[in-house]
């Protein structure tokens, strides 16, 4: 099920497209579970449908790092070495993909392993096999004015292996360099801590499109909710009778996440009660077992509202972040916030610092000096188990 994320896929499909003669990189960044991954996958089918547009998917990057625990040099260049290699095999199929679609074939000598690990210098075999595709392209009618474009998904964990010491910083100097060059576009996907990664390399990631992938409006929200389990199908009737829709967006915030999982328990929940129809009675009910009862939820459910995916030393760390938020549940209610005063905590980064945090990453909305978590349903959550 995908919904309301149409407009953001045209914004950076048109982007990319309109981008002919220096390379476009577009960040998309949100929570963990926002979506991002479903919306990579959307944006790849509508640039496919481009036969001027050369797609490598990387999918998620951190299958590529691995798990090296060496922090060696040698291991550093080998991570750094793994991403380029990658990107070689990729355009090696996607050039036999277009031969088998008609395409006139390419005689790219792209490197095997050993031959690419073992050359003297593996970043310049990189590039000498990119300006190779490019002069071969410009020579082919029906690949003239080909441009490739790299999606990488979960790219926060190059700046997770950057801040421990595992990839060179130097690397974010070679990805500017493949930029300028254009020999690609980029569209890069991570969670909420790729503006942190940005500004701690603004020369390196040089000028970007940023998309947040946040919650969807509401009108999204309530097809999500509605749609999927209309009588007779799509265009049937809705099941959901009173202010029960409503009440769902109040938990949820229009987070595809947690609607589903909403929905899910509640599904499963009127089976068992074999009816057919579902009340706000019903929705309250489920809320109450997914925070009271023993299938309640753990707290890793909510990780993605607590923490930004930042693994270096100065991240706020867990424990800081819930402090705030249980005070800003335990003093507000469904119709009133959070003041200021009333969020008095101990915590080892200051407070200001932790809202700041919550509120740029869409956790909690702030209203002067007043705060609100956005997913009722955490923040009930939290009063129940914080």
């Amino acid at each position: 099920m995908f919904y309301g994320r149409e407009e953001l896929i045209q914004n950076i499909a048109q982007a990319i497209r309109e981008s002919r003669t220096q390379s476009k990189c577009v960040l998309v960044f949100g929570q963990k579970r926002s979506g991002k991954s479903s919306v990579l996958y959307h944006l790849k089918k509508a640039l496919q449908e481009d036969a001027d547009l050369l797609i490598l998917d990387l999918e998620n990057i951190a299958a590529i790092l691995g798990e090296d625990s060496d922090h060696g040099e040698e291991s550093k260049i080998s991570l750094l070495n793994q991403i380029l290699k990658s990107i070689l095999t990729e355009l090696e199929y996607a050039i036999e993909d277009r031969v088998d679609k008609g395409f006139i074939p390419l005689d790219i000598p792209v490197p095997c392993d050993q031959e690419f690990y073992s050359h003297p210098n593996p970043q310049q075999r990189f590039v000498d096999t990119f300006k190779s595709f490019k002069r071969q392209i410009s020579k082919q009618e029906n690949w003239r004015g080909v441009r490739v474009v790299l999606l990488i998904d979960e790219f926060q964990y190059i700046y997770a292996r950057i801040v421990d010491g595992k990839i060179p910083a130097s690397f974010m100097q070679s990805w500017k360099a493949l930029l300028q060059a254009n020999y690609f576009h980029a569209v890069l996907v991570g969670q909420d801590v790729m503006p942190k990664f940005k500004a701690s390399f603004p020369n390196e990631f040089g000028t970007t499109q940023d998309e947040r992938v946040t919650y969807l409006k509401p009108d999204e929200a309530r097809k999500l909710i509605d749609e999927p389990i209309r009588i007779n199908g799509k265009q049937g009737e809705s099941r959901y009778r009173e202010q029960a829709i409503e009440r769902i967006l109040e938990l949820t915030a229009g987070s595809p996440f947690y609607i589903q999982m909403l929905c899910n328990r509640l599904v499963e929940y009127m089976n068992v009660k074999h009816a057919g129809l579902v009340t706000e009675a019903d929705v309250e009910q489920v809320k109450n077992e997914l925070i009271r009862d023993v299938n309640a939820l753990g707290p890793d459910k909510f990780d993605n509202l607590i923490n930004s995916g930042d693994t270096s030393a100065d991240a706020i760390s867990d424990e800081d972040a819930l402090k705030v938020l249980k005070a800003i549940a335990d003093n507000s209610s469904r119709t009133d916030p959070c003041h200021r005063d009333r969020i008095d905590c101990e915590t080892s980064s200051s407070v200001d610092t932790i809202l700041d945090d919550l509120e740029k990453r869409d956790v909690v909305k702030r209203h002067e000096q007043t705060y609100q978590i956005q997913v009722g349903l955490f923040k009930e959550w939290l009063i129940v188990n914080g």
